[in-house]
């Protein structure tokens, strides 16, 4: 499974350093959602530092930011930066665990980008450009390509890992012109 992701992700740069108009996508960015056991204040604020590592992660481009000097104080006080927040009830397939609840959260984008800038911390903008993903799956021998109105694990799993990362992801219409 390791080598089909890595397969992706060369696709997906290749789609990206290849000749012609790059497209960009205004993302949700500084929005969150994280899993809590109830709606208390002292649920929430662990809740809060777990978004905001997200967003950070996001915003920044650096899985490992969390750790450094300059985010830890970003994440110590992850309401100075809170604009909205609001609860739902988990999904009906998570209502089983241990957290039935849904923080989702908004922070301030212009504020921690300035944060983020001030500290000498990596900073990627708002617009991204569009990522096409040519994706082949093989299943019993056969191979499809996967089109926008097309559903699996496979789509399922890389939509959420870009979506996390901030990298927004189109599918071939699967029209004529795509086939």
């Amino acid at each position: 499974m390791n080598r089909i992701w890595r397969r992706l992700w060369v696709a997906a740069c290749l789609c990206l350093a290849g000749p012609g108009t790059v497209l960009a996508a205004v993302l949700p960015l500084y929005e969150a959602e994280v899993s809590v056991l109830d709606q208390s204040v002292a649920a929430r604020g662990p809740a809060l530092r777990e978004a905001l590592t997200e967003v950070l992660i996001r915003v920044s481009g650096d899985r490992a930011i969390a750790h450094q000097p300059g985010a830890t104080a970003l994440l110590s006080q992850p309401d100075v930066y809170l604009q909205q927040f609001g609860y739902r009830p988990a999904p009906a397939d998570a209502r089983g665990t241990d957290e039935p609840w849904r923080l989702r959260v908004r922070f301030d984008g212009a504020g921690l980008e300035r944060a983020l800038r001030e500290r000498g911390l990596p900073y990627w903008g708002d617009e991204r450009p569009e990522i096409l993903v040519w994706l082949a799956v093989e299943e019993r021998g056969r191979r499809q390509l996967l089109g926008e109105a097309d559903v699996g694990e496979v789509k399922d799993r890389l939509v959420s890992v870009a979506r996390r990362r901030g990298l927004p992801l189109i599918f071939p219409l699967m029209d004529d012109a795509g086939q």
